[in-house]
């Protein structure tokens, strides 16, 4: 994978090991110190919610996420129904990731009316803008090419799931950041913007 350059990373990203990839990851300390002090907060919050009971909580928490996703779609534009979400058995259904749940989960919040399928050669995506002065197409990003999708999205399912006893794999809040990365990353989909994309471990 080509390193940015001035925040750029306009270069075509052919097919790499994601798992090489993520196994050469460095954490730095500064990370390391966040990491802790996010960790000490989330045990806090365990604690206090420990109190009550178990349906509190479990409302607590689907009232919470259909907040989130309200504010958040505002923000974008994009409006789900949230009872739309547990008639379709969105989040209930099984935690399991696979190919065909990621494609219902993108049915789902791009309100298609069929599975969509991964990219494939010739359907390329790129975040770029047109110079006011040259007419020229300044390339900021380019998703994982349209051929190479699969083989990533293949990598990606196996990250997702794997249990090894790294710090990245073991720690809920570096595994989500590090998913959320990588998905975007290859940008599996051709889809508005606004769309959100929902993943839990």
């Amino acid at each position: 994978m080509m390193k940015p350059v001035n925040r750029m990373n306009p270069a075509k990203v052919n097919y790499f090991s994601l798992k090489e990839y993520v196994d050469n990851i460095k954490i730095n300390d500064d990370v390391l110190y966040h990491l802790e002090d996010t960790n000490r907060e989330f045990d806090y919050y365990l604690s206090y919610i420990a109190q009550f009971d178990d349906y509190s909580v479990i409302y607590y928490w689907i009232d919470s996420l259909f907040k989130e996703m309200k504010f958040s779609q505002q923000i974008e534009n994009h409006l789900i129904n949230p009872m739309d979400m547990l008639e379709n058995n969105i989040f209930f259904e099984t935690f399991q990731m696979n190919h065909t749940r990621i494609k219902k989960l993108n049915q789902f919040v791009t309100e298609s009316d069929e599975l969509v399928d991964y990219r494939v050669p010739g359907r390329e995506v790129r975040v770029s803008a047109i110079d006011k002065f040259t007419g020229d197409e300044i390339i900021y990003w380019r998703g994982a090419q349209g051929g190479d999708v699969k083989k990533f999205m293949d990598d990606f399912i196996s990250i997702y799931k794997s249990n090894s006893l790294s710090l990245i794999n073991s720690n809920p809040f570096l595994k989500s950041a590090l998913v959320s990365l990588l998905f975007i990353r290859i940008h599996p989909f051709i889809e508005p913007n606004g769309v959100r994309y929902l993943f839990y471990l």
